[in-house]
């Protein structure tokens, strides 16, 4: 297994393994995978095994506490961005239980020191709360606009935050 930055020329492979992965969030069009990774692809990647990707990782630069818009077609860095959000970190059916989730954390984390933020940002769905733990990830009680944000992400959906070791 190996990672690297994701393009555009991957998105029809990142939409096949959204459409197996996610079950309580709408599933996000290609539009709104490709104004990400335009605005920062540097910090997202796709894992791949013998020619085929099996996962991907898409990780923006953000203020703490804001949260991109489910599906939306634009997307924008400001010029306030204090922490890097994974937005979504997936891996096919037939790559799971092979590392592949470590291998994005860690390239998010690297890539987190290089920019220079001191935190980690997401927002866990589907219960994945006690997957993002094991990375030192720490649920944060959402204020009353971060909830409003983070509604659209399903019932169990939990803002988390976990530091980063700047060098």
């Amino acid at each position: 297994m190996h990672i690297r930055k994701a393009t555009t020329a991957d998105l029809p492979s990142i939409l096949q393994i959204q459409e197996e992965c996610y079950f309580e969030v709408p599933l996000e069009p290609s539009e709104s995978f490709a104004a990400k990774l335009a605005i920062s692809p540097e910090t997202c990647f796709v894992a791949w095994c013998n020619d085929d990707i099996v996962g991907y990782a898409i990780a923006l630069p953000l203020p703490y506490g804001k949260i991109p818009k489910l599906g939306a077609s634009k997307c924008f860095i400001s010029t306030q961005a204090d922490c890097l959000y994974i937005h979504d970190l997936a891996v096919g059916k037939r790559a799971r239980s092979k590392g592949i989730g470590n291998l994005f954390v860690n390239a998010i984390f690297e890539q987190a020191q290089i920019i220079k933020f001191a935190q980690i940002s997401l927002v866990a769905i589907q219960g994945a709360s006690s997957y993002w733990a094991k990375f030192n990830f720490k649920t944060v009680v959402p204020t009353p606009d971060l909830q409003e944000q983070i509604r659209p992400y399903g019932d169990r959906a939990t803002y988390m935050v976990a530091p980063v070791q700047v060098e």
